[in-house]
């Protein structure tokens, strides 16, 4: 008789930090993650694309997700303290997402990975992927290319 696999399917997030709040980003989806490089302006770009780097002779455009997270529900927010670029890429383009700073890979698993709250707002659930419980907080998981759809939309 063979044995049972016990096997439970998992997911490796990278923790990433807006001053205490946590949120998760899959690595399956991360090309890198950097000390962010010296931006350059864009002029007529949207209040979250801070400008574009040049990340090994590729044009990176550099978007903050404090603003690009607080637009989806239209709250004041403080200055950019981004120190962290983590890369993704989206239909053919880099990205970077600016972070205050990058926490641990977790392995989570994946059924402990919760339908986003009924209290969180629609825009929200449109960029989120789900959420996770932790010892002392939840993390947000975020949906990366949803994220920069609702940024262009």
């Amino acid at each position: 008789m063979g044995k049972v696999s016990t096997f439970e399917e998992t997911e490796q997030v990278l923790a990433v930090y807006l001053d205490a709040d946590m949120f998760g980003i899959p690595i399956a989806q991360i090309q890198g993650v950097l000390e962010t490089l010296p931006l350059t302006f864009v002029p007529l770009a949207p209040p979250a694309v801070k400008g574009v780097m040049n990340l090994r002779g590729r044009i990176v455009t550099a978007i903050d997700l404090r603003t690009s997270l607080s637009q989806l529900d239209k709250l004041n927010i403080n200055p950019v303290q981004a120190h962290m670029s983590v890369v993704i890429e989206d239909g053919g383009e880099l990205y970077s997402l600016l972070v205050d700073r990058v926490g641990d890979v977790l392995t989570i698993p994946l059924s402990g990975i919760e339908e986003p709250p009924l209290t969180m707002n629609d825009a929200w659930k449109r960029v989120t992927a789900g959420v996770f419980p932790l010892r002392d907080k939840i993390m947000v998981i975020l949906k990366p290319a949803a994220l920069l759809n609702a940024e262009e939309g």
